[in-house]
């Protein structure tokens, strides 16, 4: 009986043993990156809007995979040295198109693939604003469809910067990152301090 009982015990340890561990999703940490707080926020933005975004698409390692819309927020300070600090934060939704390769680069995707994304990116923008912005400076700027295709023409794209800005403006990124869930197929961070994961 001991033996059994012994004889046992080894097996269960040799299954586990021969199990791989699941490795645990990637993660990211996007709000402190996208946060008022990594600008100097003297006062208060002199850009503060919202506004939907429908019928875009999206590009991954292997090219455009997905189609995608959602929810942006867009804040803009002075720092007072003729650059302004911009953050801009995301929540949306994907939706995979069958046949196009998966955002990590890994395999061609069937289209069943879904989910929703979040996050966003803070940059340094020099130049001077326009004296009367195309776009409210405050509240909700409506809804805007890019009309896009998943071969990237996108007609009904809009440039927020322009919105705001005369031409001849400098844009920089200083942070950027977004992380995209899709349940059972997986998740996928694409972010400027590391990628990893995939939407399979």
């Amino acid at each position: 009986m001991i033996r059994t009982v012994i004889s046992f015990i080894s097996v269960i340890a040799l299954v586990l043993l021969a199990t791989p561990a699941l490795a645990a999703p990637p993660t990211l940490n996007w709000g402190p990156e996208t946060s008022a707080g990594q600008c100097d926020t003297k006062g208060k933005p002199v850009v503060n809007v919202t506004h939907k975004v429908v019928n875009s698409i999206d590009s991954g390692f292997g090219g455009y995979w997905a189609f995608i819309d959602y929810n942006r927020q867009i804040q803009l300070w002075d720092q007072g040295d003729g650059t302004y600090c911009a953050v801009v934060s995301y929540q949306g939704q994907f939706d995979a198109e069958a046949g196009q390769q998966s955002p990590g680069n890994t395999e061609p995707l069937d289209g069943d693939e879904g989910g929703t994304f979040q996050g966003g990116y803070r940059a340094t923008i020099s130049g001077d604003l326009l004296t009367v912005p195309a776009w409210p400076t405050r509240g909700n700027v409506g809804v805007i469809d890019h009309d896009c295709t998943i071969a990237g023409s996108c007609p009904g794209n809009v440039n927020w910067i322009d919105q705001y800005f005369e031409p001849g403006y400098g844009f920089s990124y200083d942070w950027w990152g977004w992380i995209y869930r899709g349940g059972q197929h997986g998740t996928w961070v694409n972010a400027s301090d590391g990628s990893s994961g995939d939407i399979t």
